[in-house]
């Protein structure tokens, strides 16, 4: 019974519905399966799946508050509308606030939309990335929309256990209303927007014609490091495609090129999009999240458990080893100075030095001043790390102690064996959670009018009407509910209904002769065995019925059974 329910909801979320004819018609040794039977055990089925559902959402506010004690200072928090239905989450462990150091000094706001059929609402995620190239999960939250309201709800969350003092945010184009709720939090942010987002918003606005080839020029307008090279790839992009190029020069350029960042201060760190969209060891994406509330905040508490473990794992070989820089930078490192081997340096005086690439026409010198610890290029401020050209000069005056005194402090295993070493998640325990009765499903299940209470995803800016902003800020989330509907069993009868109960009232609703809990005592077992057993029961009773009607034994009572 566990086993087939769970066939059936995995078969779900792969096909968009419960049961396909292929499905019902056919098993793994290729016996039919009527489809009356098999879609009687899906109706059944689908009922206790809704009430594990709604039942689900009770066990939140104790999931959060168990974990906030067991991770303190841990940052977790809920709200619930006037109604008493959930609306939105929040989670930020006390390892984020401990591996701050050992993070490079920006985040990302990253929006992904959930597609379980009995949540349509979305998964905030704040990201940043470590010394070690690898990225992290600051925090995540349940929302219900990505307006304004929420994500400002959230950034004020996240304040309370990570600092944003001079952290530039990176944010997800596709969602106005990330870009509003952060200006909100946090009014002198440094806002800039995700490339890989700006292109999907280019693709999807049908007042641009679709990028094709050209979306290689977007990037390229991006990542130029001088206002010449922006102007005239902005040029070759307005010659292949007028409509993208009209569309980018009503953004504020300070928001997503690389050559006006390098007029400021701020480091980037060579961010163009968020660290979630650039991988997260393959372990998660962006596509969306199938999975109720509940089952999404206990999924990331467990994945952000393992990212920590590997994340302390490392800090100890790195203490045992000695070493100066974490992997990640050394690999960086090592890619530096095999390059720096094709350039030349001439220098200046005791500290300043002029280097360009060897045999390079015409010579495009960078001037790099070793006391300083400077280079004209832009890679070395940016990304905190002594880029080919310093690496070059600092060799040529034999001054190579110089080069790991230029690395930032993050990427020093010091630093990151400080944040990490024995960092680690405890997860609440089954015996930690306890149910609030008071807290009832996202309105959106519990009307069952999900079509209409989605959320969908955001039409590109209006950029004529505002040039520096992302668009006009979402609605924020209704709080208005339906009464609940009639749900086949109580709170409490779902609560204590055990798989053998199940079993037999499956038994029973399907009418099927002899399929007693008895006969069931050994699942799991898989779906198409079971119901190959079930089918096997039924045809024994139908060719004893015929047997019955064709000879009836003289002083035989009529059968008892009918299938309907």
């Amino acid at each position: 019974m566990a086993s087939f329910r769970q066939a059936v909801v995995t078969h779900s979320k792969a096909n968009g519905k419960l049961l396909t004819e292929d499905f019902l018609s056919s098993a793994e040794q290729g016996i039919k399966i009527p489809l009356r039977l098999a879609y009687r055990a899906k109706k059944l089925i689908a009922v206790h799946s809704q009430d594990d559902l709604v039942e689900s959402y009770k066990f939140i506010p104790s999931l959060l508050s168990s974990f906030a004690d067991k991770n303190s200072p841990s940052i977790a928090d809920y709200t619930a509308s006037d109604m008493g239905h959930f609306v939105r989450a929040f989670v930020l462990p006390s390892v984020s606030h401990h591996a701050a150091p050992a993070l490079q000094k920006i985040v990302g706001v990253e929006v992904i939309p959930c597609t379980c059929p009995d949540y349509k609402g979305y998964v905030v995620l704040l990201l940043g990335q470590d010394g070690n190239f690898q990225p992290q999960i600051i925090a995540f939250g349940l929302v219900p929309e990505p307006s304004a309201e929420n994500v400002e709800w959230f950034i004020t969350r996240a304040q309370r256990g990570f600092s944003f003092d001079e952290v530039p945010v990176v944010c997800t184009f596709l969602y106005p209303g990330v870009v509003d709720g952060v200006r909100r939090a946090l009014p002198t942010v440094t806002i800039r927007f995700c490339i890989k987002s700006l292109v999907e918003a280019l693709n999807q606005d049908k007042s641009v014609a679709k990028l094709g080839p050209a979306e290689l020029l977007v990037w390229e307008l991006h990542f130029q490091e001088t206002e010449a090279g922006f102007v005239q790839t902005m040029h070759q992009l307005e010659q292949v495609n007028e409509s993208a190029a009209a569309y980018l020069r009503e953004l504020d350029p300070t928001h997503w090129t690389s050559y006006k960042g390098q007029l400021s201060s701020t480091r980037y760190y060579k961010w163009s999009s968020t660290s979630y969209t650039t991988g997260m060891h393959g372990a998660i994406t962006t596509d969306g999240c199938d999975e109720a509330p509940f089952d999404l905040l206990y999924s990331y508490l467990t994945r952000m458990m393992e990212l920590t473990f590997a994340k302390s794992t490392l800090a100890g070989q790195l203490l045992a080893a000695s070493t100066i820089l974490t992997p990640g930078a050394q690999h960086v490192y090592s890619d530096e100075v095999n390059e720096s081997l094709q350039y030349t340096t001439r220098p200046s005086d005791d500290l300043l030095a002029y280097v360009w690439k060897s045999g390079a026409r015409p010579k495009a010198n960078f001037r790099v001043h070793l006391g300083d610890g400077t280079c004209t290029c832009s890679s070395m401020y940016q990304l905190g790390i002594p880029c080919r050209h310093f690496i070059a000069a600092a060799r040529h005056f034999g001054q190579d102690q110089l080069i790991l005194n230029h690395f930032g402090s993050i990427y020093k295993a010091d630093t990151y064996v400080a944040a990490f070493h024995k960092a680690r998640i405890e997860m609440p325990l089954e015996s930690d959670l306890s149910k609030d009765e008071s807290l009832l499903p996202a309105a959106a299940v519990v009307d069952g009018r999900t079509s209409s209470s989605k959320a969908k995803k955001t039409k590109a800016p209006d950029l004529n009407s505002r040039k520096d902003k992302v668009a006009k800020t979402l609605p924020p989330p209704s709080t208005t509910t339906s009464a609940p509907s009639t749900l086949v069993l109580s709170s409490d009868s779902a609560t204590n209904t055990t798989d053998m109960d199940m079993i037999s009232a499956m038994s029973m609703g399907l009418a099927i002769p002899g399929l007693t809990p008895p006969m069931m005592q050994q699942y799991p077992i898989p779906p198409h065995s079971y119901l190959h057993e079930m089918h096997m029961h039924m045809t024994h009773h139908q060719q004893h019925q015929q047997q019955q009607q064709t000879n009836p034994p003289p002083s035989s009572a009529p059968n008892g059974f009918s299938m309907v």
